[in-house]
């Protein structure tokens, strides 16, 4: 019978790998008695916050145009921010359940769904090439500072609605306006296609955008018809104020010009359902929304 030959280096392998297990299995601790207690901290615990602030955005100066704007929002409401002038901040306010049209629209354009838009004039320039603006990741704030003023914007993560803080340090404040405006004219008909815009000024110390998009499908096909309802209620805390037209497309609420610290609420809701009331949810979520600082200590992790 021939003799077995064994390759030199298949031998060397086999015994480092030999040597090495029983290294391993010294190395194996003996099982936890049961008087003994397990740790239950966690190998790996960072500090969440400092992590995520590395993606913050900070920019300094003014941002003209809202597509530029720094987003606030909860997932479903909120928009970007801007300062349109040295006097003047504005936020369009979208929502995630706004549609124009649906797939069977024979009159859709590219022309976007947002709920409205709100100004916030200071009656004298308080924003300029200094201006800081920082948005925290982690607690979902936009902070705005410069010399006279200082805003934070949050958005209420329970709820549709959105908290416009203001400390005005003004030596002179001078009157301040919060402006509603709809975003078209209130009437807009195209074919079976419709937009409807509305103001609504009959809750006490709240004001109300109203828009109905609707069209009957052109097929005659009832399924295929459209519709979605959206509301922006204004209301402030901390601060009174009193609600005007200011012609077909805006109202303006003028405000004590005290300065120190106030907060503006805007709340809203979007609907594909014709038995919905959501102007009432929009008020809802507006005039029961929480003070800043609970609103802002509920954003944190």
């Amino acid at each position: 019978m021939p003799k077995r030959k064994i390759k030199k280096g298949a031998s060397l392998r086999r015994f480092v790998a030999g040597v090495l297990a029983l290294q391993m299995a010294a190395s194996v601790s003996p099982a936890v008695s049961a008087s003994e207690t397990i740790s239950t901290d966690p190998i790996f615990n960072p500090d969440y916050a400092q992590l995520i602030a590395r993606s913050d955005l900070s920019y300094t100066g003014m941002i003209a145009g809202g597509y530029e704007g720094i987003p606030v929002a909860n997932g479903r409401f909120g928009g970007p921010v801007w300062q349109p002038s040295q006097t003047t901040l504005c936020m369009q306010l979208n929502h995630t359940d706004t549609f124009m049209y649906n797939d069977a629209s024979s009159e859709s354009t590219t022309e976007g769904g947002a709920l409205g838009q709100v100004y916030v004039d200071f009656g004298s320039a308080v924003f300029s090439y200094e201006t800081q603006q920082h948005l925290s990741l982690y607690d979902g704030k936009l902070s705005i500072t410069d010399e006279n003023v200082e805003i934070s914007v949050i958005a209420q993560n329970d709820k549709d609605a959105v908290a416009i803080h203001v400390n005005d340090k003004r030596e002179n404040p001078q009157p301040i306006t919060v402006e509603l405006r709809m975003l078209r004219q209130p009437n807009v008909v195209r074919g079976e296609f419709s937009a409807i815009s509305s103001f609504d000024l009959s809750n006490d110390g709240v004001a109300v955008l109203q828009q109905v998009f609707s069209e009957d499908c052109a097929s005659g096909i009832e399924v295929n018809d459209f519709y979605c309802a959206t509301a922006v209620a204004l209301c402030t805390q901390d601060i009174q104020g009193e609600f005007s037209q200011a012609g077909a497309q805006s109202v303006k609420l003028t405000l004590d010009s005290r300065g120190g610290e106030f907060t503006i609420i805007i709340g809203g809701g979007s609907t594909m359902d014709e038995s919905e009331d959501i102007s009432a949810q929009a008020v809802s979520n507006a005039v029961n929304a929480p003070a800043y600082d609970e609103m802002y200590e509920s954003n944190k992790a």
